[in-house]
């Protein structure tokens, strides 16, 4: 009798084990399937601190400065006498001018004043007429001075400075106008410039920049060597052809090398500190308003369980891959959903699959 009972006792010991061990595995494919019915999210710690930026273009290295110099009158070029990369001194010979044409209406005009000085030595002449003369001659005087400026001294053009020959554009046999450019000229202590393009978009995102830093790698001795430097942008124009802005900068001294045609340019802005750094991906844009959403943790039917808030913040400040904000309840260390593999409402309970 007695080991019949103990039989007895043993099978409901070993029954119950078996109940217990089934609703352990119910329970658990239950949580299993629940997860996997549960909204798939990966979530990022804020904190706060500033907004970064940076963008890589390519620059080109030019010389600043360039004077370009024109024909003063109505010019007949009868000789060039420099060819472009030539290197001239103040004072240069770099073309000559046919003066025949100037030279006969100066001798015009001159003929007409001495008419004029032999009128007023005349015997007899009255200090009235004598007045009109020296006013003509005056006259006179300042054309005959007018006609000689527009040509160069005996014919000959030359350099205003010391520099470098960029550009000819005039030809022997050549008849030019008032105005019309002859050759380019490189002062020999120019600066050398850096140009690049940004957009308008390009553009606002680093308006609160002041320095930028350039970089080049050149040749020296058969190797490769980097030299970085920081300047200050110079000017910014709006090309209208281009709808493009071309900003510039000019280059530090000790850059002024030949081989150096081209740098990359490095543009980086940071702002001043923020409550909030969010990534751009956590945020929902929705109705001109903006939305993370937050991730904490409840006890659920299954135990602790992970929930999503939506939250609406305010953007104080934002570029492609950040969004510097403020909100109410948001702290740093807070997690944020920043991908999820189905549409959320606030209050869900989600699965995080990653952090």
């Amino acid at each position: 009798m007695e080991k019949k009972k103990e039989r007895k006792r043993i099978w409901v010991v070993k029954a119950a084990v078996v109940l217990l061990v089934v609703l352990a595995l119910c329970t658990a494919a239950a949580r299993t399937v629940w997860n996997m019915l549960l909204p798939r999210v990966e979530t990022t710690t804020v904190y706060g601190g500033v907004l970064q930026d940076q963008a890589q273009l390519e620059g080109t290295v030019r010389y600043g400065g360039q004077q370009t110099v024109r024909a003063d009158g109505d010019w007949e070029i009868t000789e060039i006498l420099v060819e472009e990369g030539q290197t001239v001194e103040e004072g240069t010979p770099l073309l000559r001018v046919d003066t025949t044409r100037l030279e006969l209406s100066v001798r015009e005009l001159e003929l007409q004043r001495e008419t004029l000085g032999h009128e007023r030595n005349r015997a007899g002449i009255t200090w009235s007429r004598i007045e009109e003369i020296d006013t003509e001659r005056a006259i006179l005087e300042d054309q005959i001075g007018a006609l000689r400026a527009q040509y160069p001294a005996d014919g000959v053009l030359t350099a205003p400075f010391a520099g470098t020959v960029q550009q000819v554009q005039a030809d022997a046999g050549m008849r030019a106008a008032a105005g019309t450019e002859l050759l380019t000229l490189q002062p020999a202590d120019s600066p050398r410039i850096v140009e690049w393009e940004m957009s308008e978009e390009a553009l606002q995102r680093f308006a609160g920049m002041e320095t930028i830093q350039l970089y080049f790698i050149a040749d020296a001795a058969g190797e490769r060597t980097y030299q970085s430097a920081q300047v200050t942008v110079d000017s910014q124009v709006y090309e209208e052809d281009t709808r493009q802005w071309r900003l510039s900068a000019t280059l530090p001294e000790e850059w002024n090398r030949s081989e150096i045609s081209k740098v990359q340019v490095l543009l980086n802005y940071e702002s001043i500190r923020y409550p909030l750094i969010i990534p751009a991906e956590c945020v929902t844009e929705r109705d001109g308003q903006y939305y993370v959403y937050t991730v904490d943790t409840r006890e659920g039917a299954f135990g602790d369980e992970s929930v999503v808030r939506e939250v609406q913040i305010s953007v104080l400040e934002k570029n492609s891959r950040q969004v510097a904000a403020e909100a109410s309840g948001i702290t740093e260390g807070q997690q944020l959903v920043r991908y999820a593999d189905k549409p959320l409402g606030d209050q869900e309970t989600v699965s995080v699959v990653m952090e």
